[in-house]
């Protein structure tokens, strides 16, 4: 260590003293028996980006979600919270949490461990306020992620180990570079600007929409007449997992292609092309034939948009085509 670091920690511990500073220990406390345990904004205050990004998140309203909540009170099950507020997940052995269950699946649901906090990288801070331990292939890996995303974990082509990088985390976070923690004032500035940046991802897990590329999308005109024109679409999953992936509830897929002539849609078809029962799997293709009233001899552009629905009728876009597609059919001679 560096002479003006150990001054600097010699400092900041003689500062520590003085002032009878010693609470941090409440960071990785936990008393199932009372109920009580840090929550997401005790941590959110030195990991102030970590926070921000988390409080956005779908992992943040596990269990505030009104939809999960009405069907929580119905069933009254225990089990659900093993995932919607958990802990041990580090440990693999998940548990409903007994405290803070407002905060769905927080900093302790991920990250804590037998009195530890966990995480991907080493500390390069001068000082820690709670124990801490580097783990980074469980965090880069599925492993993090299959404790409650089982069913889809188990349709990678590497399911038997969770370890596997790139995981999940890959698609479903934006990687960022930065501070392991964060400053507010002069005094907390100055501690972090002694720490590295890393490389890492945003805390805001999400449910991107993957753009779909040529060899992802072909389009094949088959015939056409005075009028119309009849076309076959084909999608292939070059995702890790199956389509729609996920333990409960039904779903389905459907694509939806968009034709449009000097940019208006003329014409839109929707066609069902899996559900939970006949998901599509990595790899596979789908081929669905279209017939479209519009006359051979025009430029014609179409988009592909995958769309995912829910048993709740809920409904959001999964795929889409990166740029339009276009195709022109040359007017037969009669």
């Amino acid at each position: 260590m560096k002479k003006s670091h150990v001054l600097f920690t010699l400092l900041l511990s003689f500062v520590l003293v003085i002032s009878g500073c010693t609470p941090f220990s409440y960071l990785t406390h936990v008393d199932d028996d009372t109920g009580t345990g840090p929550t997401a904004s005790d941590c959110g205050s030195c990991h102030i980006l970590q926070f921000a990004e988390w409080s956005l998140s779908l992992h943040s309203r596990s269990f505030s979600n009104p939809v999960f909540r009405d069907q929580y009170m119905d069933a009254g099950d225990e089990e659900c919270l093993t995932c919607h507020a958990p802990v041990g997940i580090r440990a693999n052995l998940l548990q409903p949490r007994p405290y803070n269950r407002e905060g769905g699946i927080d900093c302790i649901s991920c990250h804590f461990s037998a009195g530890k906090m966990y995480g991907p990288h080493d500390s390069s801070a001068l000082f820690q306020p709670h124990p801490i331990e580097k783990n980074d292939r469980f965090y880069r890996g599925n492993g993090i992620c299959s404790g409650c995303h089982r069913e889809t974990a188990d349709e990678y082509p590497d399911k038997n180990d969770d370890t596997v990088s790139p995981g999940c985390i890959t698609c479903h976070a934006v990687p960022v570079t930065r501070t392991v923690s964060q400053g507010t004032g002069i005094f907390t500035r100055a501690l972090v600007s002694f720490e590295d940046r890393v490389k890492t991802y945003s805390h805001e897990i999400s449910l991107p929409v993957y753009a779909l590329k040529s060899s992802d999308i072909s389009v094949v005109v088959e015939d056409s007449g005075p009028k119309s024109v009849e076309l076959t679409i084909t999608v292939t999953n070059r995702l890790p997992h199956n389509l729609p992936t996920g333990t409960y509830g039904e779903k389905k897929i459907s694509l939806r292609a968009e034709f449009s002539l000097a940019g208006e849609v003329v014409e839109e078809l929707s066609r069902e092309i899996a559900d939970e029962t006949k998901p599509l799997l990595p790899g596979a293709a789908k081929t669905l034939h279209f017939r479209i009233n519009q006359p051979p001899g025009r430029k014609t552009a179409v988009r592909i948009l995958l769309e995912r629905t829910g048993g709740d009728d809920s409904s959001r876009i999964v795929a889409e085509t990166a740029d339009l597609m276009f195709f022109q059919i040359a007017e037969k001679n009669m």
